[in-house]
């Protein structure tokens, strides 16, 4: 595994090691953030040049119904922002991803969510291609996006979205691991230097969907896998493979190690706001995963300087999550213009670093939607943000091959399973779900942006 490891401002010239002196020149405050294969904060830069057509469409006295699924810090402040701009009337409806699939239709205009639904929502027909108002000629909304944020915008190779943020995992360590540490060199290196505690953990204390964000972005990391074939499942049988590639119970075993580092395992189990929290206030030696993007814009503020840690392998790839938001135009929008007008509006950077401070899940388009710190970091990990980003598990029925691993990575973790048993019981989930669901391989191929 080769190593690259840099500050900030200079981490993309430099060579493949830094000295201690380094670390401990920037290590300002009681965090250092580190990438490890996997990164934190991808983003679509979108137009250069603001739009007028939100401005310019026709005014409806009807308001534009827009479903955002996610937390939203002050929707009033969102709409006062937007009829600054326009006299056109909107109406803004918070949703849990539970209250959007629990419906029977999506009765919106706009539709706001994490880009881990868009199979699901293409496959119920709830979301439309953008129309060539969006995407053709100079002013296409799509224009300038990196290799990663254009990804995420597409399904079955069409575009359905308008990318917001994308969000790719990485590794947080503490300051005691940053001046202990030379180079980053992979994860049993780290490993080697973090506490072991005996640990119990309870059921309250675990946070599924980060259990599973984390264990995923460690696999990803060290799979021989090619991502854009898929890493979790073979084609074209749909076969599950955490049970025949090593690297799946090696993940699980870093995973529980990183458990260990407390007695309630909450660097595994625990949200990432938690995670984030308990590092970052440390002196000892801690490390664990986390995104960047679900993290409110502000708790940076206090982490110190931020680096970028890139550890590059011939194989391994980054993970995207899922937690970055894509908007679409739904399948109920009655507004066409109007909304055509809305997600022009969206792709304004300015816009976007408004939100940015907003809502989880948008990535800013300049310093002023977020701290310092990780404005810093997000600057530094945009040319990573290439065809080596995995984009899975955001095909139909996602939700429950994550609920299958969530359940038993949680039993591994509380002991009462060993790596290798629980890559067996996963791998025979979804197993089970793949022979109740004939379409699956097709839809994982969709998913992949491969011709079926």
């Amino acid at each position: 595994m080769k190593s690259m490891i840099a500050r900030y401002d200079g981490w993309l010239a430099s060579s493949s090691t830094s000295t201690r002196d380094e670390w401990r020149g920037t290590a300002l405050s009681v965090a250092t953030f580190a990438v490890a294969i996997l990164l934190v904060g991808c983003d679509g830069k979108g137009p250069t040049q603001p739009s007028d057509q939100a401005k310019n469409a026709a005014v409806s006295e009807f308001p534009l119904r827009v479903w955002v699924v996610t937390d939203i810090q002050d929707a009033e402040a969102i709409r006062r922002k937007w009829q600054g701009e326009t006299p056109q009337p909107i109406e803004i409806r918070e949703l849990t991803i539970q209250e959007l699939l629990g419906g029977e239709k999506c009765r919106c205009d706009v539709l706001i969510y994490p880009s881990r639904l868009s199979g699901e929502l293409v496959s119920r027909g709830w979301v439309l291609e953008l129309p060539s108002k969006l995407t053709g000629g100079d002013d296409s909304v799509l224009t300038g996006l990196n290799k990663a944020s254009a990804y995420q915008a597409a399904y079955n190779q069409r575009n359905y979205a308008l990318p917001l943020g994308c969000d790719v995992a990485g590794v947080f360590v503490s300051d005691a691991v940053a001046r202990e540490s030379e180079a980053f060199g992979g994860w049993n290196q780290l490993v080697e230097d973090l506490p072991a505690e005996d640990m119990t953990i309870s059921d309250d204390a675990v946070d599924r969907a980060a259990i599973v964000d984390r264990y995923l972005a460690i696999a990803s990391s060290i799979s021989s896998r090619e991502a854009k074939y898929g890493l979790l499942f073979d084609l074209p049988d749909m076969v599950g493979v955490l049970n025949r590639y090593g690297e799946f119970e090696e993940a699980a075993t870093m995973l529980l190690r990183l458990a260990q580092q407390t007695p309630d395992g909450r660097l595994a189990v625990g949200s990432h706001v938690s995670a984030w929290e308990t590092v970052s206030q440390s002196d000892a030696a801690l490390a664990t995963v986390l995104p960047l993007a679900v993290l409110p814009s502000d708790l940076a503020g206090d982490a110190g300087e931020f680096y970028a840690n890139v550890i590059s392998t011939d194989t391994g790839s980054l993970w995207n999550t899922g937690h970055g938001l894509n908007v679409s135009l739904a399948e109920d929008c009655s507004q066409t213009a109007q909304a055509i007008g809305l997600v022009r509006w969206l792709a304004e950077p300015q816009t976007r670093t408004f939100l940015g401070s907003q809502m989880q899940g948008i990535t800013p388009a300049s310093p002023g939607g977020t701290s310092a710190a990780r404005w810093k970091a997000i600057q530094s990990q945009q040319p990573l943000l290439t065809e080596r980003v995995a984009h899975e598990l955001r095909l139909p029925l996602a939700d429950q091959y994550r609920s299958i691993l969530a359940d038993e990575l949680t039993t591994m973790l509380k002991g009462q399973s060993t790596p290798k048993q629980m890559v067996n019981r996963v791998a025979a989930g979804w197993s089970k779900i793949n022979r109740q669901n004939p379409e699956q391989g097709r839809r994982y191929q969709e998913s992949l942006g491969l011709r079926y």
